[in-house]
């Protein structure tokens, strides 16, 4: 089970579609309660990906990179009214919603490993799937936590700076971003402390290692 296999690409590619829409979801609830109510409007407060996507950001440019490098970077996106918002605090619990999200699922995805309900001796197209999906719910969490523009780890923390400083920041984003890729891409302290901590909280957390890079195997590869 370690070369392409299509019914496992397309699970993983569910499962990652799922958590992207759980992962905009929480950031427009949170929002909703805080104040901006324009994102019911927007409708944003569902499941359905196409309120959260568009075709070439959120999902032709993340598969690519996921390809690229196996790092599933997140695609979806809300448009918060932040002014709407009661105060800093709410603005940061919107920035953090989404990691929350994320780690959440990855909990409840755990459960059957935990309860013993998954027989590791043998190995299965739709259990190597899903244990991999566990492993990009990590990956995504602490990503996102990354204190850098235009991350959600960034957005917590100035939601506490002056507008304008935080605007400033907030504009040299792709720049930001992309100095980020090249680092987790390069052979650098950075990529190697990443990758280090999403094995280490998978292991920690109970995540079956062997299964999900299984389903890692039946992933594409044409880089």
């Amino acid at each position: 089970m370690s070369e392409f296999n299509w019914v496992g690409f397309l699970l993983v590619m569910a499962g990652w579609m799922f958590s992207l829409c759980f992962h905009e979801f929480a950031h427009a609830l949170v929002a909703y309660h805080g104040g901006d109510t324009s994102v019911r409007d927007k409708g944003y407060l569902t499941f359905n990906p196409a309120r959260y996507t568009n075709l070439v950001d959120s999902l032709v440019w993340p598969l690519v990179f996921f390809l690229m490098g196996g790092l599933a970077l997140p695609g979806g996106a809300v448009y918060i009214n932040r002014a709407a918002l009661r105060g800093r605090g709410w603005d940061a619990a919107v920035s953090l919603a989404g990691p929350l999200a994320n780690f959440l699922l990855l909990l409840i995805l755990l459960v059957p490993f935990w309860l013993g309900l998954v027989d590791l001796g043998k190995p299965t197209i739709l259990w190597a799937a899903y244990g991999y999906v566990c492993v990009l719910q990590i990956m995504v969490t602490l990503f996102n936590l990354v204190p850098m523009p235009p991350l959600d780890g960034f957005g917590v923390i100035s939601a506490f700076w002056d507008p304008l400083t935080r605007a400033r920041a907030y504009a040299m984003s792709s720049f930001t971003f992309m100095i980020l890729l090249v680092l987790l891409w390069s052979d650098t302290v950075v990529s190697k402390a990443f990758w280090y901590a999403v094995l280490w909280a998978s292991h920690t957390l109970g995540v079956p290692l062997e299964l999900a890079s299984m389903g890692r195997g039946m992933m594409p590869h044409p880089f």
